[in-house]
């Protein structure tokens, strides 16, 4: 996902951590790719956060080992994830990363709890938000 998978390559490589990155997206791979390799994360577009339910190649089968899907470039109303969400793993967790390019590394968190409406999340514990303008 542009630049802000720039740092994801590297890291988990370095960490160990088996990375599979697709030249071009194309659905019915993608969805092929999550259950041959069992992927547990994921980093989509908005697009295919709306499609992949829609798609006649997508099977609860198939994507059940995701746990966790990060998207980002435009917003996704709650109740528009969930029919991604009735075909993924039961713990998983759809997050939205709100400024990819800027700043999407800092709203990357695993949230302790599942967000269930249509903010990009709430501030974790311990932390204060200042603003400065």
């Amino acid at each position: 996902m542009h630049v802000f998978a720039t740092p994801l390559i590297p890291a988990n490589i370095r960490e160990g951590i088996p990375t599979y990155a697709m030249r071009r997206y194309e659905l019915a791979e993608f969805v092929g790719a999550v259950e041959k390799y069992k992927i547990s994360e994921t980093w989509l577009a908005t697009p295919p956060v709306i499609a992949i339910p829609k798609s006649n190649v997508t099977s609860k089968k198939a994507l059940q080992s995701l746990r966790q899907d990060w998207f980002g470039g435009a917003v996704v109303k709650y109740k528009s994830q969930l029919p991604l969400y009735s075909l993924l793993h039961p713990e998983a967790r759809i997050n939205s990363v709100w400024g990819m390019t800027e700043v999407g590394w800092v709203t990357a968190v695993q949230w302790p709890r599942k967000q269930m409406d249509d903010s990009v999340g709430s501030q974790l514990d311990g932390y204060h938000l200042w603003l400065v303008f």
